[in-house]
């Protein structure tokens, strides 16, 4: 609809399969008339519609129109994030554009950021400090950890049918559209291995604004879906994504930041934090603690068994080489080696060994279970002192 006056043409896929071709065909009168009643009380706007749609799968359980419901709201969501700028009416810095609306059999599309989609509460989200990269412009933002979030706002964080861990990435701009999203661009770049989408750096979601006029450099299709970084500015997007896909594990595993706003301390509810380049369990996790913490009703050596499982965990070479790989890769220092028990985590192995000799095991699995752990493992003399202690019970 432009000054009043209607306007179209389709696409009929049974004609594209007959002839081969993509001929667009006029509307007719009566589709034509339809088409201006639809827009009778505006003087311009643009109208999709689908017909005949065949294709849909019919639901288990269900029918066709339970298919084109759920087909609808993934469209809606799509949409809300890919026009959510021009949605709510604002910039990418906050500044006021023009609000454009979009409506799906009548019902309005509204504006999903995704570095920032918690409406009621969006101190949860750290944000990174706004950087110009060769004139590009790049924001990063880390959200909560699952455990902070509300039943609605894990439904918020994502797109329908997504993980969380799926929408981490990139967000690419151009002229305000959302033209790639949740994509990692192929960095840190070639021959040093990519960065991959991982449950450490899910949190992790950054914004790049490009122009009209760097559509060549930056290889953007005709589509607008696709985007290639020249070499000049992958140096800068590497610097930022190390240093949000940091804070994203910081987040996770329980270490405060210093972002722009820190939200609530995630500390009592986020099960693994990070000391000194090293994850260890939090014990002041409500899980742990109502077990560790416990003096009511549960037996000491069950206490100690749960006590010593969990330093088993956290010193376990698996969990150890993961960390380390995940340091090395985005340059950060490898956590140092597990430290020789101390004189207390001795104790407490001891009661554990005997605990495991009383319930039937022999002297020899005792001492191989121990030395798993790499803290035994690589001192032969902290083991042979545990045998030797073991053997004069």
């Amino acid at each position: 609809m432009k000054d009043g006056v209607a306007c179209g043409a389709a696409w009929d896929l049974a004609t594209v399969a007959r002839t081969g071709r993509w001929r667009l065909s006029p509307l007719s009168e009566l589709e034509s008339a339809e088409l201006s009643s639809r827009l009778s009380d505006r003087s311009a706007g643009t109208v999709v519609r689908w017909s005949r749609v065949d294709r849909l799968q019919q639901t288990p359980g269900g029918s066709r129109a339970v298919g084109v419901a759920r087909l609808e709201e993934r469209l809606r969501r799509h949409l809300g994030m890919t026009y959510h700028r021009f949605l709510d009416g604002l910039d990418a810095d906050g500044t006021a554009i023009p609000r454009t609306s979009i409506s799906i059999n009548g019902r309005a599309i509204a504006g999903w950021n995704p570095l920032l989609p918690f409406v009621d509460r969006p101190e949860l989200v750290q944000f990174g400090e706004v950087r110009m990269a060769h004139g590009i412009r790049v924001e990063y933002a880390v959200l909560p950890p699952e455990v902070q979030m509300h039943a609605e706002e894990r439904d918020q964080a994502t797109l329908e049918g997504r993980r969380l861990t799926d929408m981490q990435g990139f967000y690419v701009y151009r002229g305000n559209r959302l033209v790639c999203f949740a994509n990692w661009l192929g960095l840190p770049g070639y021959g040093s291995g990519r960065w991959n989408k991982d449950s450490s750096t899910q949190l992790a979601r950054i914004a790049v604004d490009l122009t009209n006029a760097d559509d060549e450099e930056w290889s953007l299709d005709v589509r607008k879906s696709r985007v290639t970084p020249p070499e000049r500015v992958r140096p800068a997007l590497i610097e930022i994504g190390a240093e949000a896909r940091a804070r994203s594990r910081s987040r996770i595993f329980g270490r405060s930041g210093s972002a722009r706003n820190e939200g609530p301390d995630p500390r009592s509810e986020s099960l693994w934090t990070m000391e000194q380049g090293r994850l260890q369990i939090n014990r002041e996790h409500p899980l742990v603690s109502s077990i560790v913490g416990s003096t009511d009703g549960i037996p000491k050596a069950v206490l100690v068994a749960v006590r010593s499982l969990l330093r088993q965990l956290e010193s376990s070479p698996a969990l150890v080489a993961f960390v380390s790989e995940q340091g090395a890769r985005d340059g950060g220092a490898n956590p140092p080696p597990p430290e020789v028990l101390d004189d207390a985590d001795f104790g407490e192995a001891l009661d554990l060994a005997r605990f495991l000799l009383r319930s039937g095991r022999s002297l020899a699995s005792v001492l191989a279970i121990a030395s798993e752990d790499p803290r035994y493992g690589n001192n032969p003399d902290l083991l042979e002192r545990l045998r030797a202690r073991l053997e004069t019970r």
